[in-house]
């Protein structure tokens, strides 16, 4: 007997709920809720984790009410100073006690309280604030080795996982476990790159999808690739664009950083200014100390620029990976031309497929060199291509993934859009030791 169809798809819409919030199960199969309870009756439940256990809950069943186990932390983690909480159920008790730095054991000490109770118990709200100051005071002293940029953008420390506030004793849901893998900066030591104010749910590379066509290219909607920027001159006739990769730098093409910029703009699908845009100034760059136009080198570029807030239109893709295999076909982003020669008002995508290398090699032999292994070949798809105005734009693919990742760059190719001849595309992931050390020096130098 063969299973309906509106069944199966039930079925694995299910499991995939099921990967991605974790499982609804009984209350008093949660050690964790059941701990939280216990606290509760004996008055020792703060109200943040009364919050929390509020926000796990699921549903009921037969047998009583059911919440999402993976949403409770085992250890709190609140904000009033002077809640008094045993020291293993404290998260940043926890983090601290193994550490051997002397502010630290003593920040321990001034945090015991309720000592007549005959358990160790301390203030965990006050540890929480304290150790926030402390890992302040750390930033501002790491050297240049531990120190690193976390997804958001931010400066941060390369420490264990354990003893980062971001990811210690908080609910393990799929954007804390996405956070955890792109936060990773020493794999074989198990540290990551802890920031202070970091957000897990602040996941680079997630759109809004769905389109409408427009001539030979499609036209974006709203939000739907909300890490696209535009690059304002003091020539308005100039159009170059950028990826937004976190909160304060943009990625374009060498070439877009030669002329005099003036702001970048974020958060529209239109050239002309609308109300959902928003402009930032730009407070550093760094261009590719090794760009030269002819024959094309290192076409790459670095923007730093005001710190902007995570919302539905302004958002940063993913950096890829090092990888010797890229995707088979990509999206370009951009501003650029339209069949007729006009620039067009409306933010265009198209698609595009990656091909050898060689052809573009053929196709531009007196401009390419050696260098060539540090671009991406990719021709358009039904008469797409970029354009001009799309210089320094993102190519973008999801690949096998859910979040769309930046591969390229528009770096160079033809004068006129739909002519069947293939596009040049910095290759973004043989950079990013580069890309990485500019970010940490300018954070470093420029507040």
């Amino acid at each position: 007997m063969s299973t309906p169809k509106s069944l199966l798809i039930y079925f694995i819409s299910l499991m995939i709920m099921v990967q991605i919030m974790g499982a609804c199960i009984n209350f008093k199969d949660c050690p964790a809720a059941m701990k939280y309870i216990e606290d509760f009756k004996s008055n020792s439940l703060h109200n943040s984790s009364l919050k929390t256990l509020r926000e796990a809950y699921c549903g009921k069943s037969p047998t009583g009410r059911k919440v999402i186990c993976e949403r409770i932390p085992e250890c709190y983690q609140p904000t009033d100073k002077n809640y008094c909480v045993k020291s293993k159920d404290c998260c940043v008790a926890s983090r601290l006690l193994d550490t051997k730095n002397v502010k630290v054991r003593k920040m321990l000490r001034q945090s015991r309280c309720d000592q007549e109770s005959g358990e160790i118990k301390v203030k965990c709200g006050f540890l929480l604030e304290t150790e926030e100051n402390f890992l302040k005071e750390t930033l501002s002293t790491t050297t240049e080795a531990d120190t690193c940029v976390t997804p958001n953008g931010l400066k941060g420390r390369c420490i264990p996982v354990k003893s980062c506030p971001t990811f210690s004793g908080k609910p393990v849901t799929k954007n804390y476990l996405d956070f955890l893998k792109i936060s990773i900066c020493d794999r074989q030591n198990r540290k990551i790159c802890c920031g202070l104010e970091e957000n897990v749910d602040h996941i680079c590379g997630l759109d809004n999808a769905a389109s409408v066509k427009i001539g030979k290219g499609k036209a974006t909607v709203k939000n739907e690739f909300p890490w696209a920027v535009v690059l304002k001159y003091t020539d308005p006739k100039l159009v170059c664009g950028g990826t937004l990769i976190n909160s304060q730098f943009v990625l374009t093409a060498g070439h877009c950083l030669l002329t005099n910029l003036v702001k970048v703009r974020i958060g529209g699908n239109y050239q002309n200014e609308s109300k959902e845009d928003v402009e930032y100034d730009i407070i550093a760059t760094a261009l590719h100390p090794n760009y030269q136009r002819i024959p094309l080198r290192y076409d790459i570029g670095i923007l730093k620029i005001q710190k902007v807030s995570y919302q539905e239109n302004i958002r940063w893709v993913c950096l890829p990976s090092r990888t010797n295999t890229l995707p088979s076909n990509f999206t370009i982003v951009g501003n650029g031309q339209t069949e007729h020669g006009d620039l067009s008002n409306l933010q265009l995508k198209a698609s595009v497929s990656h091909i050898e290398t060689f052809r573009c090699e053929k196709t531009y032999r007196n401009f390419l060199d050696s260098y060539s292994d540090f671009i991406i070949c990719a021709l358009g798809v039904n008469n797409e291509d970029a354009c001009p105005g799309d210089s320094g734009g993102p190519l973008i693919s999801k690949g096998n993934t859910e979040r769309w990742h930046v591969y390229g760059l528009v770096s160079a190719g033809v004068s006129q859009c739909s002519m069947g001849v293939p596009g040049i595309y910095t290759r973004v992931d043989k950079f990013l030791n580069w890309i990485n050390f500019s970010m940490k020096k300018m954070l470093r130098t420029n507040n």
